[in-house]
C-alpha cells in the first residue's frame, strides 16, 4: 500500500537520480520465527547490502496471541495469525515476545552492516476506517490516537522496542493522517483513507504519505562509497581511510557469515551437465564452468551482482558449478579426471578454477620418503600430511598446466585464482578480546607470498605455463601492500580464515567480472 508514494516520488525525481526499489511483498510476514523460509531474505539482504531497508508489517493482523497470558512458549515454529478473524489460539503471549525479540536481532544484524532500516509501528486502523461501515447520513466520526495506542498497548511497546533495540527508525504512518491526536478516517472531501478497515487507498498513499519520502531521502543522500559501479577504480577495502570503526557487534556478525548460494539453482541428479551440481541463470548459449572447493562457492554473490545488474538476462552467461567444501580439483583427487574430460567434452566458454591451494598442498613428508600409491592431496581440515612429498607437490602442478593448456588449446578460456592472502588474522574470532575489539592489524601481502614462496610460485608458474588468466582475489582487498581485515565500515571481510564473506564477494569482488566480460564477448 506504501507503492503509490514511492511512484509518486519517481515520477517528480530524473531517473537517474532515484534510487532502484526491490519489492517483496507476500501474504506472509517477514518475521522467521513464525514464517521460518524469511531467514532466506535476510541472507539475501545481508549479501546485497543496499542502502536502506524498509519493514511495512500489518502487525495487529499477525500477532494478536489467542492463548492464555500463562501459556508457555511454544516449539518452533511458532504461529503467525493468518486474519483479524484468527482466533489464533495457537498463539501465546509468550510466542509473540519472542517472535520480536528474533525479529529485532534480525534487523540488528542488519543495522550493523551499516543499512538503514525503517519500521512501521502499529498506527490507527479498525472499523472506524472501514468505508463498508460508513453511513452518508452519519459524520464519520475521528479515532483518537492515544486510545487507540492505549487500548493495544502491550503489542506497541514490544514492537517499538523491538525496532529501537536494533537501531532502526520507527515509521508511524498516523503522522500523516491523525492532528495531534485526532485522526480523520476520511479527507477533507469527505473520501475514505482506507479502503478497508487496515488499508490505505492508492490516492491517498500517493498525496499523504510523506513520512516514507524519508525512506527515499536517506537511499539518495547516505554516500555510495561500497559502491564500486560508479566509478572506474576497481573496488578496493583497504585504499580509502576507515569510515567506522569495528565493534563487537560488527565482528561477531561476521563469525560464519556464509550464504552464498543466491539465484544458484541444484541441478538433478544424473542431468547431462558436465558433473555440475548448480546452475545459475541456466539455458543460455554462452556458459560459464566454476570448478573447485569452498572457494569457487564464495565467488557465487558476484556472480549474483552481475546477473542482478544485467538487463537482459538471456544475453548473461549460464554458470554451472562444480564445487563442494574440500573437494580439490586437482590431479590428486580421485574424481579429477572425470570432471576434466567431461570439460574437455563439451567445451563450455570459459573455466574459472577456484580452490583453496594450501589446504591440499602441503607436503610435511620427504622427498626421500618412498610410497607406492599415486601423490594424494592432503586432506581436507589441514592435518598432518605425511603422505605427499614436495616432488609430488611438483608433479601434480606439473599435470595440473598440462591439462589447463589443453582446454586452453581448445578455445576454452580459462581464469585460474591463484593463493591470496589468508591466515588467522582475518579470522572474526581472533579480532576479539574478550567483551572487547582485539587485534585487527592488516596483513602484509609480502609477507604472506614470502612465506608461501614455493608453493605461490609453482601455482603461477603453472597458471602462466598453461596459458591461463591469473586471477588474485586481493586485488579487492590488498592497496599496494597492505590488506586491511575489515572494511571502510569495520566489518570483517572473512567470515573465517580463508573465505571471503557473501556481502564482501558482492559487492567488492569485481576481479570475477572479467570471468563473465569473457564469456560475453
Amino acid at each position: 500500500m506504501l507503492k503509490p508514494r514511492f511512484f509518486k516520488l519517481a515520477q517528480d525525481t530524473k531517473p537517474r537520480e532515484f534510487p532502484t526499489i526491490a519489492f517483496k511483498s507476500t501474504t506472509t510476514p517477514p518475521l522467521t520465527r513464525c514464517a521460518w523460509a524469511n531467514v532466506y531474505q535476510i541472507n539475501m539482504i545481508k549479501t546485497v547490502g543496499p542502502r536502506v531497508v524498509l519493514y511495512a508489517i500489518n502487525w495487529l493482523k499477525v500477532l494478536h496471541p489467542g492463548g492464555a497470558p500463562d501459556d508457555p512458549l511454544h516449539e518452533f515454529p511458532l504461529q503467525c495469525c493468518s486474519s483479524y478473524d484468527d482466533p489464533c489460539v495457537g498463539q501465546s503471549p509468550k510466542d509473540v515476545d519472542d517472535i520480536l525479540t528474533a525479529f529485532s536481532a534480525e534487523v540488528a544484524l542488519l543495522t550493523a552492516e551499516g543499512i538503514q532500516v525503517f519500521v512501521t509501528t502499529v498506527n490507527p486502523e479498525g472499523a472506524a476506517f472501514d468505508p463498508k461501515t460508513m453511513s452518508s447520513a452519519i459524520q464519520p466520526q475521528p479515532v483518537n490516537r492515544t486510545a487507540f495506542r492505549e487500548h493495544n498497548r502491550w503489542l506497541i511497546g514490544l514492537v517499538e522496542h523491538a525496532i529501537t533495540a536494533a537501531n532502526a527508525t520507527i515509521l508511524d504512518l498516523s503522522d500523516n493522517y491523525c492532528w495531534e491526536d485526532r485522526c480523520n478516517v476520511v479527507d477533507h472531501d469527505g473520501t475514505p483513507i482506507m479502503k478497508d478497515s487496515n488499508t490505505f487507498t492508492s490516492a491517498f498513499a500517493a498525496e499523504y504519505l510523506s513520512v516514507v519520502d524519508q525512506v527515499v531521502a536517506v537511499a539518495l543522500n547516505a554516500a555510495d562509497l561500497n559502491n564500486d559501479d560508479a566509478t572506474d577504480e576497481a573496488p578496493n577495502t583497504s585504499r580509502y581511510p576507515r569510515i567506522e570503526e569495528p565493534t563487537v557487534s560488527k565482528i561477531n556478525q561476521a563469525v560464519g557469515d556464509w550464504a552464498p548460494d543466491y539465484r544458484v539453482e541444484n541441478i538433478p541428479a544424473g542431468s547431462d551437465t558436465w558433473g555440475a551440481t548448480q546452475v545459475m541463470n541456466p539455458g543460455h548459449v554462452n556458459t560459464i564452468f566454476a570448478w573447485g572447493d569452498s572457494h569457487t562457492n564464495m565467488v557465487k554473490p558476484r556472480f549474483f551482482k552481475g546477473l542482478m545488474n544485467h538487463q537482459d538476462p538471456a544475453k548473461f552467461p549460464t554458470i554451472y558449478f562444480r564445487s563442494f567444501d574440500g573437494s580439490a580439483m586437482l590431479p590428486c583427487d580421485e574424481n579429477y579426471n572425470d570432471m576434466l574430460s567431461a570439460i574437455k567434452k563439451l567445451q563450455p566458454k570459459v573455466l574459472l578454477h577456484s580452490l583453496n591451494w594450501q589446504r591440499y598442498l602441503r607436503p610435511e613428508a620427504q622427498d626421500s620418503d618412498e610410497f607406492t600409491t599415486p601423490p594424494k592431496c592432503c586432506s581436507k581440515e589441514y592435518s598432518v600430511c605425511k603422505h605427499q612429498r614436495p616432488k609430488d607437490v611438483v608433479a601434480i602442478l606439473n599435470q595440473f598446466q598440462k591439462d589447463m593448456a589443453e582446454l586452453t588449446s581448445l578455445g576454452i578460456r580459462v581464469f585460474i585464482a591463484t593463493m591470496n592472502p589468508e591466515d588467522n588474522q582475518f579470522d572474526p574470532k581472533h579480532m576479539l578480546s574478550g567483551d572487547e575489539v582485539g587485534d585487527v592489524r592488516p596483513v602484509l601481502k609480502s609477507a604472506y607470498r614470502e612465506a608461501h614462496k614455493e608453493l605461490v610460485g609453482l601455482v603461477e608458474a603453472a597458471i602462466h605455463g598453461a596459458n591461463a588468466t591469473l586471477l588474485d582475489y586481493s586485488d579487492n582487498y590488498c592497496w599496494e601492500d597492505v590488506c586491511q581485515v575489515v572494511d571502510m565500515y569495520g566489518n570483517p571481510i572473512m567470515k573465517d580464515n580463508n573465505h571471503l564473506r557473501a556481502n564482501f564477494a558482492f559487492k567488492y569482488l569485481s576481479v570475477i567480472d572479467h570471468v563473465v566480460a569473457a564469456a560475453m564477448s
